[in-house]
């Protein structure tokens, strides 16, 4: 629908905040960027965010012919820096209008986005309250753990509940669940940001603090596997793809099975085992056969694959060339060097 909108507009910019919730479950693909640019007479931009960590995944996943890939080589990348450049504080120095600006460039040293969404102030404070709100900072930890596992747009509220109790530290006597909520969720002084944000049912937390923690951890300081379990209660097909390619990332292949596993069953039950989303998945899930070492398997999932995207887009269509690849590897696996060449 956005992309019926934005073609028939003459002058337009589309913005996709956190590029990574489009990427994953179709909805941004070539044919859809081709859509809003293609033509001439007109002035479309697309613009969009996604943090350093998740562009640096989806990169190391996906094969050059994968439609995420493809999307993402269309981009001219601009790497945002932690500090204002010379020529952007002259572009703010001349806003000072603002008052938050203003606030901002006499405060912030050069770290002005940093400043104005209070980034170091949410560490501190999370820092600081251990002993006091032991119960609050277990509920922004078991969000961050959910982000870091590869959940991607808000939370629900029963899931940050069900797992903060894993987080709470045996020394202090936690405060109400209530005051968690309240301290977790009141905004920094000067700002609207708070470590927490809840609306209605939902959860999400600041992107600072998750940066911030994936930034500080080891390589291989994982989110534990009851945490992922856990999360796959209570995701979508969509959340649920993310876990998967999250988990193969990371090496932990089994458990990437089981959240390909469930996002296959939630797409197939929703889309149907023909829709473009449900073969990703299954396709995916092939791979992560091929990973644990199960190649019938994953030789069965990829025939199958092969031959739905053949019939449906042709031999020639990229997403069908990446099974018919990914077939061969397997083939090559088996032996079956005859069968490959073919």
């Amino acid at each position: 629908a956005l992309a019926e909108e934005a073609a028939a507009t003459r002058k337009c910019v589309v913005w996709l905040d956190d590029l990574e919730r489009f990427l994953g479950d179709g909805r941004l693909s070539t044919t859809v960027v081709d859509k809003i640019l293609a033509g001439d007479g007109h002035h479309r931009v697309m613009v969009a965010t996604i943090r350093s960590e998740e562009l640096s995944r989806l990169k190391d996943e996906a094969d050059r012919l994968d439609e995420r890939r493809r999307v993402l080589d269309q981009a001219a990348t601009i790497q945002l820096g932690e500090t204002f450049t010379a020529t952007e504080l002259g572009r703010a120095e001349k806003l000072r209008q603002d008052p938050r600006i203003d606030d901002a460039l006499r405060n912030a040293s050069g770290h002005v986005t940093e400043y104005l969404v209070a980034g170091p102030e949410l560490v501190q404070r999370l820092d600081n309250a251990s002993a006091t709100q032991p119960r609050g900072v277990a509920l922004v930890a078991a969000a961050i753990d959910c982000r870091r596992a590869g959940w991607i747009g808000p939370l629900s509220t029963q899931l940050v509940e069900k797992l903060h109790t894993d987080h709470l530290n045996p020394r202090y006597s936690p405060e109400t669940l209530g005051q968690a909520w309240e301290w977790a969720t009141t905004p920094i002084p000067r700002t609207a940001t708070a470590l927490l944000t809840k609306n209605g049912k939902d959860v999400t937390v600041a992107d600072y603090i998750v940066d911030h923690t994936q930034r500080t951890s080891r390589p291989d300081d994982h989110v534990p596997d009851t945490t992922v379990h856990t999360a796959l209660e209570y995701a979508d097909a969509h959340s649920a793809d993310n876990i998967g390619h999250t988990m193969r990332a990371q090496g932990r292949y089994q458990l990437a099975h089981t959240a390909l596993t469930h996002a296959l069953h939630l797409h197939t039950t929703t889309h149907g085992p023909h829709h473009p989303n449900t073969l990703n998945t299954r396709h995916n899930l092939a791979s992560v056969l091929q990973d644990l070492g199960q190649l019938d398997q994953a030789r069965a999932e990829f025939e199958a694959v092969l031959a739905t995207r053949t019939e449906q887009f042709g031999a020639d269509h990229p997403s069908t060339l990446v099974a018919r690849h990914n077939l061969a590897l397997v083939l090559r696996e088996l032996g079956l060097e005859e069968e490959k060449d073919n």
